[in-house]
């Protein structure tokens, strides 16, 4: 874990070549520039945060491949755009999501709604519009939202 560090790089390829890595923890580090699409060959990552750097552009969404997910946390960068339907595809194992913080605008999307097991949901401080989707209510350990 690199915790509160002054790192002020990109997250290098070569990370994304470490597959049997469980733990990805960048938070506080001050990292820039955009997340790899490469993220999605971690297949065993379960905890993926990078909270407070300054990452920009889209959330890929090659994260909903990674099927052992059980945190994502990335909230207090600069994402832009949506946030993937692709995370709905990660499925039961998933309990934590903070993408709070950012500048995701859009719907929010409907797939997360299939995460069944899902306990807490930030996603404050964001650019969403319309309403929130009735799938949502299949949450049914959710005590965050």
């Amino acid at each position: 874990m690199l915790q509160v560090n002054l790192l002020t790089y990109t997250i290098p390829e070569s990370i994304y070549s470490l597959t049997n890595l469980i733990v990805l923890e960048l938070s506080h580090c001050i990292l820039s520039g955009q997340l790899s699409t490469n993220i999605g060959h971690l297949q065993r990552l379960e905890s993926f945060q990078l909270n407070s750097n300054i990452l920009t552009g889209l959330f890929p969404s090659e994260v909903g491949m990674l099927t052992n997910l059980k945190i994502i946390k990335g909230y207090s960068n600069f994402f832009s755009s949506t946030i993937p339907n692709s995370l709905g595809n990660i499925g039961s194992t998933l309990v934590n999501i903070n993408l709070g913080s950012n500048y995701f605008s859009g719907s929010l999307p409907v797939s997360l709604g299939l995460l069944l097991k899902l306990k807490s949901l930030h996603l404050h401080e964001c650019k969403f519009v319309g309403s929130i989707p009735s799938t949502y209510g299949n949450w049914t350990s959710l005590f965050e939202f």
